[in-house]
C-alpha cells in the first residue's frame, strides 16, 4: 500500500540503515496495573505509609514469523531521603539494568507466542508526605 514519498540519506552497500515503518498491529503490547496495596503500618510504625505496586506488560506475536521484541521501562527512584523505594520482584530478569532503573528485556517472540513480565515494588514514606506519581 502507497503512502507517500520521502528522501533518504545516501548509504553505502549493507550498511544498516534504520527505517521506520509504524506501528504492528501483528505485535500487541498491553502494560496493566496488578496489584496496588497500601498498608499505614503497625503501631509499632506508627507514620509509616508503605505502597506496594505490581505491573504486567503482555507481549503476544499475531504473526507467522519469529519476532525480536525489546521492552523498555522504568522502576520508580526515590528524590527526597526520607522515601524508600525497594525493588521486591522482577520477572524474567532484564537484560540491562542501569543505576536510575531503567530497564530493559530483549525477547525473541516465536509466532502466536505471548509472553509476560512483571515487577513488583514497595514505597515506603512518612505518612504526611505526599507521593507523586503513584498509580
Amino acid at each position: 500500500e502507497y503512502v507517500g514519498a520521502t528522501r533518504l540519506e545516501l548509504t553505502a552497500e549493507g550498511a544498516d540503515l534504520p527505517l521506520y515503518l509504524g506501528v504492528d498491529d501483528n505485535v500487541a503490547v498491553k502494560r496493566e496495573l496488578i496489584e496496588r496495596e497500601t498498608d499505614r503500618g503497625s503501631l509499632l510504625q506508627s507514620g509509616v505509609r508503605r505502597v506496594t505496586v505490581g505491573y504486567r506488560v503482555t507481549l503476544a506475536n499475531h504473526t507467522a514469523a519469529p519476532r525480536r521484541v525489546i521492552l523498555k521501562d522504568r522502576l520508580p527512584v526515590s528524590q527526597h531521603e526520607r522515601v524508600k523505594v525497594k525493588v521486591l520482584e522482577v520477572k524474567p530478569q532484564p537484560s540491562a539494568r542501569t543505576r536510575l532503573e531503567q530497564v530493559t528485556w530483549e525477547l525473541q517472540l516465536e509466532p502466536g507466542e505471548e509472553r509476560r513480565v512483571e515487577w513488583r515494588f514497595v514505597v515506603e514514606s512518612p505518612s504526611e508526605l505526599e507521593i507523586a506519581g503513584l498509580p
